[in-house]
């Protein structure tokens, strides 16, 4: 995880979370989730900028955006071709330059599937967290700033189609860095197409492996 500001550009982290919130249907029900399992990734621009006011920013890139709810059946995924994107900016104050700590903002593009029904939002899902003080942001609750509503994903581009669902709050609370392997410059692998496979039980057995 982390702590230092200069490292933040250029990182690319993992975590999971815990997603509280109610999505309100057309037809009149409510489907109040209580800690949806999730994980989430973050790619960060190279290079942070600074603001007009002296404020350190940096960009960032949602990667990855998974939750699974079992009762009733729901899935959130990241849209495939719509970015969700967002910025790390530095509270200012004495160190002015610095990221940490600062207030994270994404702007998200989602498919939230409910009973096998693929739903997605037209306008982005804007969540913030204040405070940040490490990155991935453990220990931060990102909370929404307005209600979004919720298209059929087939009628996401028709300007007419009724909201089937409307997200009236959420909360998503960091829980734990997820550590993943690193590939490194100039590491070579076998492709599995190239390894040897392993013997079958008609063949012979080699001297020794009895």
């Amino acid at each position: 995880m982390i702590t230092k500001s200069e490292q933040v550009p250029g990182s690319t982290l993992y975590a999971s979370s815990l997603a509280y919130g109610d999505f309100i249907l057309a037809d009149g029900g409510t489907i109040h989730c209580d800690g949806i399992q999730g994980i989430s990734g973050v790619a960060t621009a190279r290079l942070a900028k600074s603001l007009a006011d002296g404020k350190a920013q940096v960009d960032l890139n949602r990667i990855v955006t998974h939750f699974y709810w079992p009762d009733p059946p729901i899935s959130i995924e990241q849209h495939p071709s719509k970015p969700s994107t967002g910025t790390l900016t530095g509270n200012g104050g004495e160190n002015a330059t610095s990221l940490l700590p600062g207030t994270a903002t994404f702007s998200q593009y989602i498919i939230l599937t409910f009973n096998g029904r693929p739903l997605a939002n037209r306008a982005p899902l804007v969540m913030t967290a204040h405070n940040v003080t490490n990155w991935p942001p453990v220990g931060s609750d990102f909370y929404t700033e307005g209600p979004t509503d919720f298209y059929d994903l087939a009628d996401l581009d028709n300007p007419q189609a009724p909201v089937v669902a409307t997200l009236a709050a959420c909360k998503n609370s960091i829980m734990h860095e997820i550590m993943m392997p690193q590939h490194t410059p100039g590491q070579t692998t076998t492709p599995i197409a190239d390894q040897p496979a392993p013997p079958t039980s008609d063949e012979p057995s080699s001297p020794g492996d009895e």
